[in-house]
């Protein structure tokens, strides 16, 4: 995170908090009531005020927490994760759910659906890392074809044409 902070997250649902000097702070997910705890953690992505951001296909959820002392971590999802794959976060705040069926959706911070669909370029995905550049661009790593995949995201609503 910006201010030093360490995550440390195991995919079956344990997590750490370090502050930057490596000083146990706490275990987040410990404190989650059973329905918000996630039972498994298929990827993870960190946020832009220090925080981190989880994958949850068991719950169909991402969980959000932070280093702020107000968390609202859980954001349920429509629809179940089918293949999940990867998970990024746009600099703006919106979550990037990508599922190797190429499914991607696109979550904003309140926790409304931005987009859900299918990507149209470079069929399905192979699971791989994900991320999205400064100027909007996710992109997808694709290691058994060698290859990272590249598409153009939305920052606002208004932006629909570039999807």
């Amino acid at each position: 995170g910006r201010s030093g902070s360490r995550w440390l997250v195991d995919p079956r649902g344990k997590g750490l908090h370090f502050d930057r000097r490596g000083r146990y702070l706490d275990a987040p997910l410990d404190g989650l009531a059973g329905g918000e705890r996630p039972a498994r953690i298929a990827d993870a992505a960190l946020l832009g005020d220090d925080g981190i951001v989880l994958l949850d296909p068991g719950g169909s959820s991402i969980v959000k927490l932070s280093d702020t002392a107000a968390r609202n971590p859980v954001v349920r999802l429509e629809g179940p994760i089918v293949e999940p794959a990867s998970l990024a976060v746009d600099r703006d705040g919106p979550c990037f759910v990508l599922e190797g069926s190429g499914r991607v959706r696109a979550i904003a911070p309140d926790g409304s659906v931005l987009y859900d669909g299918i990507l149209r370029e470079g069929g399905r995905p192979a699971a791989g890392r994900a991320c999205v550049t400064p100027d909007g661009v996710l992109l997808r790593a694709d290691p058994s074809a060698g290859v990272v995949a590249r598409w153009k995201v939305f920052r606002t609503s208004s932006e629909d044409e570039d999807r």
